[in-house]
């Protein structure tokens, strides 16, 4: 999804975006948001082909996949998986996932004292 010209956009909500960008990027489930309506809406970081870092071309399935399952893992509540992968994956990406990687330890802190009440459906959601 370009705004202008070369401008890209980094963060999409709802997967009807994810159609505009196509192939260009990958996307990264990052987080959810709620809605006025209840629906529950994805929200994805978006890592252009041009900025694959060229050391980890060979093994983009496995970063996507090991990021697929830490956001698997934060909504089921295994937050030990979590803490296991955060380092595996924090440094990936050239760094531009870094901040959502440790904003989910700090959630993990959280939770894991005053867990979401059982409605907790994976969204940001502050106790």
């Amino acid at each position: 999804v370009y705004l202008t010209g070369m401008e890209k956009l980094r963060v999409i909500f709802g997967r009807e975006g994810l159609e505009e960008v196509g192939d260009q990027a990958i996307p990264l489930e990052i987080d959810s948001v709620i809605l006025p309506s209840g629906i529950v809406q994805p929200v994805y970081l978006m890592i252009y082909q041009e900025e694959v870092v060229i050391d980890e071309i060979d093994y983009l399935p496995e970063l996507i996949d090991l990021h697929k399952n830490l956001v698997y893992y934060f909504r089921c509540r295994q937050w030990w998986e979590c803490l296991d992968l955060v380092p595996i994956l924090h440094g990936r990406w050239a760094g531009m996932a870094d901040s959502f990687y440790l904003s989910l330890v700090d959630r993990i802190k959280i939770y894991s004292e005053t867990p979401p009440p059982d409605t907790w459906a994976g969204e940001y959601w502050e106790p």
